[in-house]
């Protein structure tokens, strides 16, 4: 293909020849549908549901649940490794929960992080309330927790 006079080849302006045909794309394989990110892929293995042993009876409950349920539990125990992650977990809560958005992540990250965090309050809370309510019924509000998937 000859060159035309009025175009002029240089930095950003590839041949005419060499450039993309108009409606193809420079990746055409791409990536495939249905591929997911990160995110997605994280939260659905944190929902999948297990089954675990708490004073004696059987339950159902998320992944998610039994992590946050058995790292609460080490760190009211006297492990100071889980101490210092719940402690640094409520640390980014606030600190996300302040700003909106987590720099390092990003917009859409951060919604879900924020997503994960007020779920994780939301535990928390009903643990503590439902801790209250055993104390105050004079029932023994140690849990043990066998997570079996």
């Amino acid at each position: 293909m000859p060159p035309e006079d009025d175009y002029e080849v240089g930095y950003k302006k590839p041949p005419k020849g060499t450039q993309f045909l108009k409606g193809r794309s420079g990746n055409p394989k791409g990536r495939p549908k249905g591929t997911l990110n990160l995110a997605t892929t994280l939260e659905a293995a944190l929902s999948e549901r297990v089954v675990i042993l708490e004073n004696g009876q059987k339950r159902t409950i998320t992944k998610l649940d039994a992590i946050v349920k058995q790292v609460v539990n080490k760190a009211a125990g006297g492990d100071l490794r889980a101490m210092k992650e719940v402690v640094g977990l409520m640390g980014s809560l606030l600190k996300v929960e302040e700003e909106g958005v987590d720099p390092v992540l990003g917009k859409a990250d951060s919604e879900v992080a924020q997503h994960f965090f007020q779920r994780l309050r939301r535990q928390a809370l009903a643990g503590v309330l439902a801790q209250g309510a055993q104390s105050n019924a004079g029932t023994n509000s140690n849990e043990a927790i066998d997570v079996a998937s």
